[in-house]
């Protein structure tokens, strides 16, 4: 069994890729800022739905939880945070991106045996 510090790294890790990559090619968010917003993600991913969902209801479910989680996430935290206006389309491309993306993280933390009651 992993440690869940790992865990959570591992999982910023591959969320900060996917933030740098996509953002600022969909958004007004420099690859500079991305890491940031990819934080965020992160914590409100891993408080909610990979500590709670996923154990529970499975990988579906934590799924279909994770991306409206991103979408809003991203959108609010980069308005709030970064004062960049993040377009729907740009919320809806990155938290497409990190549901995808936790998909296969989530089949890690199953096999790792982290984060399940």
């Amino acid at each position: 069994m992993q440690s869940i510090w790992g865990t959570v790294v591992i999982k910023y890790i591959g969320t900060a890729v996917l933030a740098v990559l996509i953002l600022p090619m969909v958004s007004g968010v420099g690859w500079t800022h991305a890491p940031l917003l990819a934080a965020v993600i992160t914590i409100l991913g891993y408080a909610f739905v990979d500590r709670g969902v996923l154990p529970l209801l499975g990988t579906e479910a934590a799924v279909l939880v994770d991306f409206p989680l991103a979408v809003i996430g991203y959108w609010l935290a980069a308005r709030l945070f970064l004062g960049v206006p993040l377009g729907i389309g740009g919320a809806l491309t990155s938290g497409g991106a990190f549901a995808v993306g936790d998909i296969i993280f989530h089949q890690y933390m199953l096999r790792k045996g982290v984060g399940v009651r």
